[in-house]
C-alpha cells in the first residue's frame, strides 16, 4: 500500500489555544477591579445594595486564605501532638499462599 494514497479524516477546529485561559484572566482582572473601588460605578441598583457586602467578604476570604497558608508554611510539624502507641493485630496471624503454589519470578 502507498502511503500517499492514506487518507486521514480532518479533526473539527479547535478554539484558539490559551483562550480560556484568557478569558479567566479578563475575568480575574474585572473582579479585581470592582473589588478595589471603593463605590459601585455602574448602573445597576440590585448589584449596588449588595456591593459593600461583597466586597468585604471577598476581602476577608482574601485574608483567611493568606494568613492559613502563611500559618501553614510558617507552623514547624514537630508541634503537632505527638503520642506514644503500638500497633497490635487483632485477629491470628494467617499465611498468605497461592492457590496452586509454584515460584513467583521477579
Amino acid at each position: 500500500m502507498n502511503p500517499k494514497n492514506i487518507h486521514f479524516p480532518t479533526l473539527p477546529s479547535l478554539p484558539e489555544p490559551g483562550a480560556r485561559s484568557k478569558r479567566m484572566i479578563a475575568l480575574a482582572d474585572q473582579l479585581a477591579t470592582m473589588m478595589t473601588q471603593r463605590r459601585y460605578q455602574g448602573h445597576n441598583p440590585c448589584i449596588a445594595s449588595v456591593y459593600a457586602p461583597l466586597r468585604a467578604s471577598v476581602i476577608l476570604m482574601v485574608a483567611i486564605t493568606f494568613i492559613v497558608l502563611v500559618f501553614g508554611t510558617l507552623v514547624p510539624i514537630e508541634s503537632a501532638s505527638i503520642a506514644k502507641g503500638s500497633v497490635t493485630v487483632l485477629s491470628k496471624r494467617k499465611t498468605v499462599q497461592h492457590l496452586e503454589g509454584g515460584i513467583i519470578k521477579t
